[in-house]
């Protein structure tokens, strides 16, 4: 009984502590400029770490941000909406830029996109973009890296900020279109959105003692189920043809640095892997030296290869055959 009074006593001292109405988290919504293609994926949505990224997006370059007009820039962007229904919590709330730490910590009431002259509109919102643009796209693509927004949030305005945002946007996955031309200027989507259908194979050089650098490893992505044939034909005759500079010649694909196990692109692969390209040294043609005769070898007589008789010998027995038919003839016309 003591054991339970004084369980009892922690819990009812422990309760007081426990906030009764936790502090809700903000609503992140995707904002797409006009004709954006694909959606963004959103993680978290509303929880302490929101995370949006656009990727398997083509953004066409508008003008989200009236009066802005940008001429080679594109938007992305996302949109908060304030976590309470009561308008003199949200004007305690507090925001500020991450990438930007030097800039003051700002008011959402005094810069929400809502109507903020309204009392009676409970809904206070703020929309957030960031622009990417060609040169942008290609940096990052070069450096290997993947750029972000990212905001915080004070919520209750007791300086500490509960929630953040980010906005993520991958290079090598997002297509760029040009504002009036409606065409594409960027595409990194080459392998099309669905990454799990392509792999990457690494193709190292291998075979002779020194690989030229420029051949020594190259790194292709193909689909999961192989190439088709045409596929693998293009793919070897332009092979060939870089070789062919260098004097060398295509030995084909193997699995090993060993060359035992040839390798098929036209087969199913399941992860990235590696395939080794063996390459031979061109093989130098040997000149063949051609026979011409001197004066001396054609004066001599040449040998019959079917009767071993000289073509000289042949000759004097038709002489002397002759001879005698014209004798007897003669003879025969002296008698008459």
């Amino acid at each position: 009984m003591k054991k339970t009074l004084i369980a009892m006593f922690a819990l009812l001292t422990f309760v007081p502590m426990i906030k009764v109405n936790a502090l809700d988290f903000g609503k992140v919504d995707v904002l797409k400029a006009k004709d954006t293609i694909g959606d963004p994926k959103v993680s978290g949505n509303q929880s302490a770490d929101v995370v949006v990224t656009y990727e398997g997006v083509t953004v066409k370059m508008e003008d989200p941000v009236p009066p802005a007009k940008p001429t080679s820039e594109a938007w992305v962007g996302v949109k908060v909406t304030a976590p309470s229904t009561i308008t003199a919590d949200v004007k305690k709330a507090k925001y500020r830029n991450i990438a930007q730490p030097n800039q003051p910590i700002k008011s959402f009431w005094e810069n929400q996109d809502s109507n903020k002259g309204d009392e009676s509109d409970q809904t206070r919102f703020l929309n957030f973009w960031g622009a990417i643009d060609l040169e942008l796209l290609k940096t990052a693509v070069e450096k290997g890296t993947i750029f972000y927004y990212a905001w915080e949030f004070d919520w209750d305005g007791d300086g500490e900020f509960e929630q953040k945002v980010t906005l993520k946007v991958d290079p090598a996955k997002v297509g760029l279109k040009a504002l009036e031309e409606d065409k594409e200027i960027w595409n990194e989507i080459i392998y099309e959105t669905e990454e799990e259908k392509y792999v990457d194979v690494t193709v190292k050089a291998t075979g002779i003692k020194n690989v030229p650098s420029e051949l020594a490893e190259d790194k292709i992505r193909i689909k999961k189920e192989g190439m088709t044939k045409e596929e693998l034909e293009a793919f070897i005759e332009k092979i060939q043809e870089a070789l062919k500079e260098k004097g060398l010649e295509f030995g084909g694909f193997f699995t090993n640095q060993d060359l035992k196990t040839t390798f098929d692109f036209t087969k199913a692969l399941n992860s990235d892997t590696t395939v080794y390209l063996q390459l031979k040294e061109k093989a130098n043609e040997v000149e063949v030296p051609t026979t011409t005769l001197t004066p001396e070898k054609t004066n001599k007589a040449e040998k019959n290869p079917a009767t071993g008789d000289s073509i000289l010998t042949f000759a004097l027995l038709l002489v002397v055959a002759l001879t005698g038919t014209l004798v007897t003839a003669y003879k025969l016309k002296k008698s008459n």
